[in-house]
C-alpha cells in the first residue's frame, strides 16, 4: 500500500509505503502458497495495480469483488480487507509524520537530507568497489530440483556487473523469481558486504548493473494471469 506525501507548497516529498502479508488471498490450497500451482491464478487472486483510496473516499469495494470473484477466490475475504485497511492507517500515519517534518524543516530540507541518503551510500558502495577493480568471478549452484543459478560478477571502472546468464529456464512449479525479487536479494547483499552503517537504501545499487536474461529468475508475465509463471516459491526458496 502506497501514498505519496507533499509538503505545504504542494511538491512532492517522496512516498510512504507498507507491505505486508496476507496469509491467505484464495488458490488452489489454503495458505495460498500451493506447491503443485504452474500458474499465478492458482495461487490466488491477481490484483492489479490501483486506488483502493481515491479523493479521501474509500474504494474497497472495488478490492472486495476482486478477492470474492476468480477461480480461486479468498477464503478470508474479511480478513484481507481489515488488513488493509490496517496497511493504509499506517502509511496514513508515515504521510503525516513526513509531511509535519516538512511543515517544521521545509520541504526542500527533507528532500535534500532524502537524497543525501543516496548518494552517501553510492559513494560508499563506489569506493568499496575501487578496491576489487579488475574483480572476474564466476559462481554456480542449483535448487533442490537441480534448476541451476548462475552468476558472473565484474568489477570495470568502478562499477559492478551482476550478470546471471546461465541460470535455468522458466520453471514449470512455484520457484520463479521476479527482477524485484533478485534486486531485492542482491541489495541486501550489496548491503551486508558493504558493512557500512547506512539504511538499506537503492543508493547502494548506484554503480551495480544486474543482467537478467529470460528464465526463472526473469520470466515474462502476459496479461492473462491463466498464462503467467507461478511465483511463490520462487519469494522464499529461490531468493
Amino acid at each position: 500500500v502506497i501514498a505519496a506525501a507533499f509538503d505545504q507548497q504542494g511538491k512532492r516529498i517522496g512516498y510512504v509505503a507498507n507491505r505486508a502479508h496476507h496469509a491467505e488471498i484464495g488458490g488452489m490450497a489454503p495458505g495460498s502458497m500451493p506447491a503443485a500451482a504452474r500458474c499465478l491464478t492458482e495461487e490466488g487472486v491477481v490484483i492489479q495495480s490501483m486506488k483502493f483510496v481515491e479523493a479521501g473516499f474509500s474504494r474497497m469495494d472495488r478490492v472486495e469483488r476482486l478477492l470474492r470473484e476468480g477461480p480461486y477466490p479468498s477464503r478470508r475475504p474479511e480478513e484481507n480487507l481489515a488488513d488493509l485497511e490496517a496497511q493504509a492507517a499506517a502509511v496514513n500515519h508515515g504521510v503525516l509524520a513526513l509531511e509535519q517534518l516538512a511543515g517544521s524543516s521545509g520541504g526542500e530540507f527533507v528532500r535534500d537530507r532524502l537524497k543525501s541518503i543516496l548518494d552517501r551510500s553510492a559513494l560508499l558502495m563506489g569506493e568499496l568497489l575501487k578496491g576489487f577493480e579488475g574483480l572476474d568471478s564466476v559462481r554456480d549452484t542449483a535448487l533442490d530440483d537441480g534448476t541451476p543459478i548462475a552468476v558472473r560478477l565484474t568489477v570495470t571502472g568502478g562499477r559492478l556487473r551482476i550478470d546471471f546468464t546461465g541460470s535455468g529456464e522458466v520453471h514449470p512449479r512455484n520457484l520463479n523469481a521476479t527482477p524485484a525479487i533478485i534486486r531485492s536479494v542482491v541489495l541486501f547483499v550489496i548491503r551486508l558486504w558493504l558493512d557500512a552503517d547506512v539504511p538499506l537504501n537503492e543508493g547502494l545499487l548506484e554503480p551495480v548493473e544486474i543482467v537478467l536474461p529470460t528464465g526463472f529468475l526473469n520470466p515474462e508475465f502476459p496479461d492473462d494471469p491463466t498464462r503467467c509463471p507461478a511465483v511463490v516459491g520462487g519469494n522464499v526458496e529461490t531468493s
